[in-house]
């Protein structure tokens, strides 16, 4: 009887470990916090908030992306209107045969503004967030390698963002305004027509 009650014991402990490591696991990997689910062959979606918040989490990946395009001089991004940090560059370059005919041709000519814009914009393409350098030169001095080693690369115009969606096919375009700012410089009207898109649009 007694060891009947010392091996319960026992099991009991080692399942209370291996589920607070679990927890423990799950905990160090933000990724594990994540509501979305690809259906089938289905690419995800997501929106500019979660790749602000966990770029790790979708680099490489191919998903379907919310977010307010923004169209200016030397600027293609994308951004959260709840908050502009970790904008996102948007190219259309390696698939632009592919975004051409996948793409509704209005939404396309909504995009081709010589003066620039700001749009709500769903696309499906390839996100890459930050990646360390792929090569620092062994031979360069300890203090100066190790500086390189952990600057990240960058995108987009002078290499000025840290992350990068590749445009595959266009499924939405919303026109907002001809005026390419931030949307703290937008008119009143139009920053409640943005928000108000993007609390209807985005993942969850």
């Amino acid at each position: 009887m007694r060891f009947k009650i010392y091996f319960i014991l026992f099991v009991a402990i080692v399942v209370n470990a291996e589920l607070v490591c679990a927890q423990q696991a799950n905990a160090k990997d933000p990724c594990k916090e994540l509501r979305f689910l690809a259906l089938m062959n289905e690419a995800p979606t997501v929106d500019v908030t979660d790749v602000r918040k966990f770029p790790q989490c979708f680099s490489g990946k191919f998903i379907r992306l919310v977010g307010v395009y923004r169209i200016a001089f030397e600027n293609s991004d994308l951004y959260d209107p709840t908050d502009e940090n970790g904008r996102t560059w948007i190219t259309f370059d390696p698939f632009y045969s592919v975004v051409k005919r996948c793409s509704d041709a209005a939404a396309l000519r909504l995009l081709n503004r010589k003066n620039g814009g700001t749009f709500g914009f769903v696309a499906m393409g390839i996100f890459h967030g930050p990646e360390p350098p792929k090569f620092v030169d062994p031979k360069l001095p300890a203090s100066l390698r190790e500086r390189l080693e952990r600057t990240q690369l960058g995108y987009g115009h002078l290499n000025g963002w840290s992350n990068e969606f590749q445009v595959i096919c266009i499924e939405k375009v919303v026109d907002f305004s001809d005026d390419g700012s931030f949307i703290e410089f937008q008119k009143p009207e139009v920053r409640k027509r943005i928000l108000d898109w993007y609390a209807k649009n985005r993942s969850h």
